[in-house]
């Protein structure tokens, strides 16, 4: 066993998950991807793709047939992944659904609100959960989450102080500041052209590919933070 971190990107089969399981694994990571991956569909053949390519780039691959919405899975998910390498370093929430039909807010049915919630919100968050409660639980962390909070509270009161100094001036330029900045680090925000749009005449100039979410940033070779 290699001394490689591991990530685990979900809804890694295709689209921006595809192209986040690339730029991790040339980055250096081995990559634990989890889809529904049922027989004959495009997340089945996603993930097979996806681990030739990343073969190629020296990355180790383990495919997890799993749907996020069912909690009583994400036992199974954790340990499955340790089996294969040992460790996990990284979550990329990144499954998510759109509703069944796109209706109007005052035409949503419970059954299409319940199921996009189900992987959007709820299966994300305790899969969340899971992965970092492997690591000794919630008891444990209790007095390092108190330590952090007060230090958190004690920075934003010191910080609050310095902007009250001045108010008047100092709000406008500490804006001005923050939207340069956010336009600076991040380029402007945009539609990603998914695989399910490919059919649509949408105008392609004006979507991005998947692959680009990860190179706004600009922060590394590959766009991320490693």
């Amino acid at each position: 066993m290699d001394n490689r971190p591991v990530a685990v990107v979900t809804g890694a089969g295709r689209g921006i998950g595809r192209a986040i399981a690339l730029d991790l694994a040339a980055a250096g990571f081995d990559i634990a991807g989890v889809d529904l991956a049922v027989e004959s569909t495009p997340e089945r053949a996603g993930l097979d793709s996806l681990a030739a390519e990343l073969d190629g780039l020296g990355a180790g691959f383990l495919p997890v047939e799993a749907d996020i919405a069912l909690i009583e899975g994400h036992g199974k998910i954790v340990t499955d992944i340790e089996a294969a390498f040992g460790r996990i370093d990284t979550l990329v929430n990144n499954a998510g659904i759109a509703p069944l039909e796109r209706n109007d807010v005052l035409e949503t049915t419970p059954e299409s609100f319940d199921r996009v919630l189900a992987v959007n919100l709820r299966g994300t968050f305790f899969l969340s959960q899971a992965m970092r409660n492997r690591r000794g639980g919630a008891k444990g962390r209790k007095g390092q989450a108190g330590e952090k909070g007060k230090k958190r509270a004690e920075g934003e009161r010191r910080t609050k102080g310095r902007r009250t100094q001045g108010r008047g001036s100092t709000r406008g330029r500490w804006r001005k500041k923050e939207r340069r900045g956010k336009k600076g680090r991040r380029g402007r925000r945009g539609r990603i052209l998914l695989d399910h749009l490919h059919h649509l005449d949408l105008g392609r100039g004006l979507f991005g590919e998947p692959g680009g979410v990860l190179r706004l940033e600009g922060r590394s070779e590959h766009g991320l933070d490693c």
